[in-house]
This record gives C-alpha cells, sequence and structure tokens, in this order.
C-alpha cells in the first residue's frame, strides 16, 4: 500500500514539474532579451532600440566605458515578423536580421570602437529557442 502510494506522489510531482516546465517554455517565448556590452574607452549615450512595426522606441540607459547593460522585450500579439535595429548616433544598425512571434532571442551586442564620426563597429552574437508549433 504505500509502494503504491509512493508512485502515485512521484507521478503527480513528475506532471506538475513538466506543466510547469511548459507554462515556463511558453511565457518566455516572444520576448528579446538584448545585452550591450560596451567595449570602447568613451561612454555611450542617446542609445534606442527599435522592431519592425512597432511605433516606439526603447531607450537605453547610458552605458559607461567597459560596462554593460541589458534589455528585455516583449513582442506584442499582434506582431508576426520582423527585424531589430539599435540606432546609436543618428545611424540604424541591425542587430537581428530575422525576427518571429513564438521565438526567444537572446542577443550580446559587442560594441568594440567608436570613431571620430560618433560610427560604431558592433559584433553581435545570437541564440534562440522556437517552439515547433505557434500559439
Amino acid at each position: 500500500m504505500k509502494l503504491q502510494f509512493k508512485k502515485r506522489y512521484l507521478l503527480i510531482s513528475i506532471i506538475l514539474l513538466c506543466l510547469i516546465a511548459v507554462f515556463y517554455f511558453y511565457t518566455k517565448l516572444d520576448t528579446v532579451t538584448i545585452h550591450i556590452k560596451n567595449n570602447t574607452s568613451q561612454s555611450l549615450t542617446g542609445l534606442t532600440v527599435n522592431y519592425t512595426g512597432s511605433s516606439s522606441e526603447y531607450s537605453i540607459p547610458t552605458i559607461p566605458a567597459n560596462s554593460s547593460c541589458t534589455k528585455q522585450l516583449t513582442l506584442p500579439a499582434d506582431f508576426d515578423e520582423g527585424q531589430i535595429e539599435m540606432i546609436a548616433y543618428g545611424r540604424n544598425y541591425t542587430i537581428l536580421g530575422y525576427l518571429e512571434r513564438g521565438t526567444f532571442h537572446r542577443l550580446t551586442v559587442n560594441i568594440n570602437t567608436i570613431d571620430k564620426n560618433k560610427k560604431l563597429t558592433l559584433k553581435v552574437k545570437t541564440s534562440f529557442l522556437s517552439s515547433c508549433f505557434h500559439i
């Protein structure tokens, strides 16, 4: 009798853990985490990020020299697909060329140099997790 109770308890625990994992997975979809590393000797100010179809830009706080900042964007329910751009000193830099609903993206943007005309040299690393089906 006790063994049967333990098996049932274990089975219920495993099912609950699986449900929590699935819920966590789907709540993290449709988010983009952007980690910006300033590898220059100057502070970076006035940076903004936006994505296709968004009417607003997301401000990035001032990033001191050799520091970093993280920004998380949540895509709206009516978003389908597009790209993400970072705007810095009047120039647009595409940091993610293709973005679609149902995907979790993590971007690391390394800003390595800034020249006298405020042009940035970037290196972007991306990783993503996509669902097999879109809800």
